[in-house]
């Protein structure tokens, strides 16, 4: 009974965890931190069977709370986590070809990245880097 009893606390605990300081969204996962004038926001995105069923041509539309992309501008980094280790252990994904950035939303080619071998159950983090 111990040994069942601490299981159900450490799986908790590890759900629980990772969500702390973060704004939980239906598909993806935001944390947002200001450091003097510039904010970092990472967006983790868990692929889906939805996206699965992408043409190559389709992507996913995020909403950034960042409308000066017009004159500012971002910085950009791209990662991917193969599921198994969660978010433990992280790859750059190379392929950045497609993503369009607009005012307050931000357009990722996950059908284009699907066709190239990303799986259900990996998960793409996002990290944009702005000027507040």
């Amino acid at each position: 009974m111990y040994n069942v009893t601490k299981k159900i606390a450490l799986t908790l605990l590890l759900i629980i965890t990772p969500l702390i300081g973060t704004e939980l969204n239906q598909k993806y996962l935001i944390n947002s931190s200001v450091h003097t004038n510039t904010t970092f926001r990472t967006y983790d995105i868990k692929i889906i069977d939805e996206y699965l069923t992408y043409s190559k041509e389709e992507s996913l539309m995020l909403e950034i709370p960042y409308s000066h992309i017009r004159n500012d501008g971002v910085i950009t980094q791209l990662y991917y986590s193969v599921g198994i280790v969660g978010s433990a252990q992280w790859y750059v994904l190379q392929d950045t070809n497609g993503i369009v950035f607009h005012p307050n939303s931000i357009s990722l080619p996950m059908g284009k990245w699907i066709d190239s071998g990303l799986r259900a159950g990996y998960i793409i983090r996002l990290v944009i880097m702005s000027a507040e």
